[in-house]
């Protein structure tokens, strides 16, 4: 399974590419997820996206960002 590539603008217009998995290291607003978010996201059939938001498992949310499952690969 793919993950999500987002590219970030780290300084002066260089980007680097950067798993949507791991923006929270680079903004404040995504969140930080672990596997035990990922195997409860996947018993519950709803899990939260990269902002924290509920979504379907394969969804987006308000935002255009992924559901965690999505950013992670797995679905």
């Amino acid at each position: 399974m793919a993950q999500l590539i987002s590219h970030v603008n780290t300084s002066y217009g260089n980007y680097k590419k950067v798993r949507s998995a791991h923006l929270y290291k680079w903004f404040n607003e995504f969140i930080k997820f672990n596997m035990d978010d990922l195997i409860e996201a996947l018993r519950d059939g709803s899990c939260s996206s990269l902002t924290g938001d509920q979504v379907e498992p394969d969804g987006w949310d308000s935002n255009d960002m992924p559901s965690i499952l999505l950013a992670a690969g797995i679905m």
